[in-house]
């Protein structure tokens, strides 16, 4: 299996975002590519970016720098065109997995490939990392969702189950990202995650989630995997 992150360095809201220092020094590439080590071979990580000066930093863990063109980075760039881009960089005909370094709190790699080892089996052609939510939802207009008004009022244990994602973990087929042109297939399998959760888009969020992950740190995280020698 092949690992792609994508490290885009253009965010408007928070700059630099992703290799900004976060947590003791460390960003969250940082972070994130500890945690992959624990799991992946060094050689089986791709990194994306359209900045030449992440590619010292992603060869400083033995990971593969993939140069993107800058408008692949836009915010009106079709996601498809994206991910198609990507991955068609990445060799092989193995599987991709996809992750974001955003939601720096997950870290069940592990599970998720003895989970997905177990789903390929059965004929899921993706596996997507998703949250149950269980919450009154409105659309726009002030429809219920999920629920109703009045009579047909039901209690939270009676809501229908929905469920989010944030892009933290995904793995697809070649032969479903390429028919779907997508990093998620047409036959999913949702792996149900319910730990502690940060989706950082504002600078309000790098902060809240920076505290949120001293807390967590604190309680979960292992001896840092430390960054090969120049």
């Amino acid at each position: 299996m092949k690992v792609v992150i994508p490290l885009k360095t253009n965010s408007i809201r928070v700059p630099d975002k992703n290799l900004r220092p976060f947590h003791e020094g460390r960003s969250l590439f940082d972070l994130r590519a500890a945690q992959l080590l624990r799991v992946f071979e060094p050689r089986d990580v791709y990194v994306s970016s359209e900045a030449a000066r992440v590619e010292p930093l992603v060869r400083r863990y033995g990971f593969t720098f993939l140069p993107r063109e800058k408008r692949l980075t836009c915010d009106d760039m079709p996601f498809g065109e994206v991910v198609t881009s990507l991955f068609a960089q990445v060799p092989g005909e193995d599987d991709l997995l996809w992750t974001s370094v955003t939601d720096p709190m997950f870290d069940r790699f592990a599970d998720v490939l003895a989970t997905w080892e177990k789903a390929r089996v059965d004929g899921y052609d993706s596996l997507l990392v998703v949250r149950p939510l269980r919450a009154f939802v409105l659309h726009a207009d002030g429809r219920p969702l999920n629920h109703g008004f009045g009579p047909w009022h039901v209690t939270s244990q009676g809501l229908g189950l929905l469920y989010t994602h944030n892009f933290a973990c995904q793995i697809v087929t070649r032969e479903a990202a390429r028919r779907c042109g997508y990093l998620i297939g047409s036959r999913p399998y949702l792996y149900e995650y319910d730990g502690p959760e940060a989706d950082i888009d504002t600078l309000d969020d790098f902060h809240a989630a920076g505290a949120m992950y001293a807390s967590f740190a604190q309680k979960t995280e292992q001896p840092t995997c430390s960054p090969r020698p120049s």
